[in-house]
């Protein structure tokens, strides 16, 4: 089991479908995606039954982030899941209503932990637009190095974003 003291992290469940739906399609949270439209809950629905094939398979594993009562918190994101250079990007989203209570440094955290010992991953890696500075500062906050700016990456409210490239490298 993936957990601290206060926060838990778990598997996709049938019952996220909701949550997903609203994270997926939250307008503000659209400029932190590359996706280019809503998510349908069939969709949603289909990701969230192939939740059993693994991260070798789907190059991709999604993770929500609970409290020790349950209730959900966020998500954090495994993606680009690349075995053979033991690398991954990392993505976390909280809920509004949860955010700066540190659940994203404990899921980050406890995410570190899990793609070592069960992966034996050497890096992870995320890309956080420079405006998004709470982003900023979590990676920075857990030894993630930045390593660069990709200038104009985005496109959203009529003008170009910069994104800072993050990565966090692992002893061996």
């Amino acid at each position: 089991m993936l957990k601290t003291n206060t926060i838990s992290l778990r598997a996709l469940e049938p019952e996220d479908l909701d949550l997903l739906y609203t994270i997926e399609n939250d307008p503000a949270l659209s400029p932190y995606s590359t996706h280019n439209g809503p998510y349908s809950k069939y969709i949603l629905q289909q990701y969230i039954t192939q939740q059993h094939q693994t991260i070798y398979e789907q190059n991709q594993q999604r993770l929500v982030i609970t409290d020790v009562s349950k209730k959900v918190l966020g998500l954090v994101d495994l993606f680009d899941f690349e075995p053979k250079s033991k690398r991954a990007g990392v993505g976390v989203v909280v809920l509004e209503d949860y955010r700066n209570k540190g659940v994203a440094t404990q899921a980050l955290e406890l995410l570190e932990h899990y793609v070592r010992d069960h992966y034996a991953l050497h890096m992870l890696h995320a890309d956080v637009l420079s405006s998004n500075t709470a982003s900023c500062r979590l990676f920075e906050k857990r030894n993630f190095v930045a390593i660069g700016i990709k200038r104009h990456w985005y496109f959203f409210q009529n003008q170009y974003h910069d994104v800072r490239c993050y990565q966090k490298l692992f002893s061996t």
